[in-house]
């Protein structure tokens, strides 16, 4: 769990992307296929990527950035954004 903050720059007349970067570690010695779905609990942007797949040798982590992107105007406040994963392949 992070509870990071990031702000989405605003440029008049443009639409500006944000980032955050999530970290996947994988403890264990197995090779590990996780499976990845990004949501908000805005609707209104775009998020890139949504979903996918990263292949985790053991001791291992990786970098996810994952782009924000509104469809138009953002007002200020606090939106949520939640990265769900689940392991489908471990290799023994």
């Amino acid at each position: 769990r992070s509870d990071e903050i990031i702000e989405v720059g605003s440029e008049p007349g443009n639409i500006v992307t944000g980032y955050i970067d999530c970290t996947f570690i994988n403890p264990s010695i197995h090779l590990e296929k996780i499976q990845y779905q990004v949501n908000s609990d805005y609707g209104g942007a775009s998020l890139t990527p949504n979903q996918g797949y990263i292949d985790l040798n053991g001791g291992e982590s990786e970098v996810l950035r994952i782009g924000i992107t509104p469809y138009e105007g953002l007002w200020t406040g606090n939106y949520q954004l939640n990265v769900y994963l689940a392991i489908k392949f471990v290799n023994f």
